[in-house]
């Protein structure tokens, strides 16, 4: 897929964003320095992607009590629990997350990872 800038700004900066995403991951595409940016990837992968840097960039805990705030979505005592569970217990994730990120690039198994070192953490506490 080819992604050509078009003078839009906002979409734009989409594209140097996509390029930003590229160079972290150190994946191949293809580009003229100034106007475009060319990929093999699907949309679908690219997105995975911009996901696994957005969780790298933000950090484990930040990652954890955003899905639980999926998972929980519609389940206030739910909720409520949880968020009593943390503040009384904090669990704290402590890894390389941006070295497992780029290692893995899958957000299965970042998020299969993250899993055990809860339980891990859960366990000492």
């Amino acid at each position: 897929m080819k992604y050509i800038l078009t003078g839009n700004f906002q979409y734009d900066l989409g594209i140097y964003g996509l390029k930003k995403i590229f160079d972290f991951f150190d994946e191949e595409y293809k580009t003229d320095g100034k106007f475009y940016v060319e990929t093999d990837r699907k949309p679908e992968e690219i997105l995975e992607l911009i996901v696994l840097k957005l969780t790298s960039d933000k950090g484990a805990n930040y990652f954890l009590s955003k899905l639980a705030d999926t998972i929980l979505k519609d389940k206030k005592e739910g909720k409520k629990e949880y968020e009593k569970l943390i503040k009384e217990n904090p669990v704290y994730v402590e890894l390389d997350l941006e070295k497992l990120v780029k290692k893995e690039k899958s957000l299965d198994k970042v998020i299969e990872f993250l899993a055990e070192e809860v339980f891990k953490a859960l366990e000492e506490v």
